[in-house]
């Protein structure tokens, strides 16, 4: 990564994101870190065995651990699930929300950290609430034709009002917290609260998906503490 010393000075460090975060190379500053209930690997018309093979072989390429040991490990997360994404969403926590969740972990240390969990779902059949679906809302593009193929027909307009306050209490103030809606607490190790943001009553939870947090945490040859 490239760390941002002063207003006219860029340095490249060699070292993990998160461990940047943790150890406090970067100047404190509020972040804003997003997670989403489905992942980012959208195959419709495949099997259950082929989309299994699909994202296992990819987890194996891209982190260059075993194939069986990979297996293992998503059969753990996805345990008792019998949707046939099931293994997409193994890879959408693999690659997206887990990766978000470490980097908030370093972060917290000795940033102020605020995380979200995207919940709503596309009109788009089978996509889900995908990676990436929530910034037409935040930049209230929701017309655009690549929006619609991520949000579908008519997205809620209200959604994209409520997520733009947010998003600017946040620019404003370093706190998400807009007027009206529920307080957003910081994240922390021990809290691991996560704003869950939907078109609806938004909710503060504890360590959502907690126990696929633990379970995938060994897929990961990185220390935040």
């Amino acid at each position: 990564p490239v760390v941002e010393r002063d207003e006219r000075t860029l340095e490249r460090v060699d070292r993990h994101p998160t461990q940047v975060g943790r150890d406090d190379v970067a100047q404190p500053q509020p972040h804003q870190i997003a997670g989403h209930q489905r992942g980012d690997v959208h195959q419709n018309g495949l099997s259950v065995a082929d989309r299994q093979r699909l994202v296992v072989d990819l987890v194996v390429e891209r982190g260059g651990r075993p194939f069986g040991a990979v297996k293992a490990v998503a059969d753990r997360c996805i345990a008792g699930s019998t949707d046939p994404k099931r293994y997409v969403d193994f890879a959408g926590e693999f690659w997206i929300r887990q990766p978000s969740i470490l980097l908030a972990e370093g972060q917290s240390h000795h940033s102020e950290v605020f995380m979200y969990l995207w919940t709503w779902d596309s009109h788009v059949p089978g996509l889900g609430a995908a990676h990436a679906i929530e910034l037409p809302f935040v930049f209230g593009h929701l017309r655009d034709q690549g929006a619609v193929a991520l949000t579908g027909p008519n997205p809620p307009a209200e959604l994209s009002r409520r997520i733009q306050a947010a998003w600017a209490a946040f620019a404003l103030t370093g706190n998400p917290t807009a007027a009206g809606e529920t307080p957003w607490p910081r994240y922390t190790t021990a809290s691991r609260a996560t704003m869950l943001l939907t078109d609806g009553p938004w909710r503060l939870v504890n360590d959502p998906k907690g126990d696929d947090r633990q379970i995938l945490r060994e897929m990961y040859d990185v220390d935040t503490r």
